[in-house]
């Protein structure tokens, strides 16, 4: 096999892609309201407190709830959707949506961390699973979408 014909065809991953951008774009704007609902909330949850301090509360509060809807769809779908985790070439539409708002979280967190975290390891870790994520979805691979 070579090279030319193990990789996908690029307009199908760039199909693929664009069906991604919906609802990634959909749930980074999601993320991002939540923060300015939690800043909002929970103005001044400690008067002392430096505002990187309270910048990191309100996007670890969005984070909690990423990781219940996160953790809510993998139950889902490993009791009801795939209970014998069998592994499939390609991924169903329940996991390129569960990929999506990966992608979605990992802009807005990516950007956060650009912005206002400290950089370095962190920031490095977003834009390594966004690229990694990305490319699973160019190639709608199953074995990645089952790691992932």
């Amino acid at each position: 096999m070579t090279m030319d014909t193990a990789l996908i065809n690029n307009d199908t991953c760039w199909r693929f892609l664009l069906q991604s951008f919906n609802t990634a774009t959909q749930y980074a704007v999601f993320c991002s309201i939540l923060f300015i609902i939690v800043m909002v909330v929970t103005p001044n949850f400690s008067p002392t407190a430096e505002k990187r301090l309270h910048l990191s509360w309100y996007s670890r509060a969005v984070s909690i709830v990423h990781a219940i809807a996160m953790f809510s769809r993998a139950a889902y779908y490993w009791l009801n959707i795939n209970p014998m985790m069998e592994l499939t070439s390609s991924i169903s539409n329940f996991q390129a949506t569960t990929m999506d708002i990966m992608i979605g979280y990992l802009i807005y967190d990516t950007l956060f961390e650009a912005f206002y975290g400290e950089g370095g390891l962190i920031l490095g870790h977003h834009v390594a699973g966004l690229v990694c994520h990305l490319i699973g979805r160019c190639y709608h691979s199953g074995p990645t979408a089952f790691y992932l």
